[in-house]
């Protein structure tokens, strides 16, 4: 049974609809949104398929969903127009605006090794409860008074689970503004972005549930096994 796609194409991209319909062949419950711009213009903007298996609500045109990684690199972007500005230098140590971070002698880490992934803080060492996680200050006083896993600026990992809230700290302090209303209002607004780092809760409508797939429940449960 082929998937509904709704939306539009320009001429010469149709091909594009019959592609994102492939892509759910074997996914029930699967939805998915795919906008290809070209020169500036847009020649597909399309959606289709489930927002939300539990109640099997469809797809819309304003379905939004976590980016994850991405916002790696959106608050990579406003740090980076911090050093632009002159407010944040890549060589200076993350002490200088957090003061803080200099236990567990970390006060030669620099903002550059905190940007790069090498600040040796690419998890929690302690256990985190759902409660934690959303508290924004219990999380970075936390990493502040972390240990590093390694020497910093000696080796590198993803920081996939720690670095909004190393660079986010450091953009608050600097800036006196949350990642998110910093955010907000250098890029979103401009730019009309329906994007958050923090999400409205007037906008919580629109996200669409997340389902954790089969590889990764393999991959959790030989974890724990181990």
């Amino acid at each position: 049974m082929s998937v509904r796609v709704e939306g539009s194409t320009a001429p010469g991209f149709a091909s594009l609809a019959d592609v994102l319909s492939a892509a759910f062949t074997g996914r029930d419950g699967m939805g998915a949104a795919l906008c290809v711009k070209v020169g500036g213009g847009t020649v597909a903007d399309l959606w289709a398929g489930t927002a939300d298996a539990r109640d099997h609500s469809p797809w819309k045109e304003d379905t939004t969903s976590v980016i994850f990684s991405c916002t790696t690199g959106l608050t990579s972007i406003l740090a980076a127009r911090l050093v632009q500005e002159g407010l944040l230098d890549h060589q200076a140590p993350v002490v200088t605006h957090w003061p803080q971070f200099a236990a567990a002698s970390k006060e030669g880490i620099t903002v550059a090794d905190l940007l790069a992934h090498r600040s040796g803080l690419s998890e929690p060492r302690a256990l985190l409860s759902v409660e934690d996680v959303i508290n924004w200050d219990v999380v970075t006083s936390l990493l502040a008074a972390q240990e590093p896993l390694w020497n910093p600026g000696e080796g590198h990992a993803y920081h996939d689970l720690t670095h909004g809230w190393l660079a986010g700290e450091v953009i608050r302090r600097v800036t006196g503004r949350t990642v998110g209303q910093y955010f907000d209002e250098l890029v979103a607004t401009p730019l009309h972005a329906d994007a958050w780092i923090g999400l409205p809760h007037s906008t919580r409508h629109r996200v669409a549930h997340l389902r954790v797939g089969a590889s990764l429940v393999d991959l959790v449960a030989r974890q724990a096994a181990a």
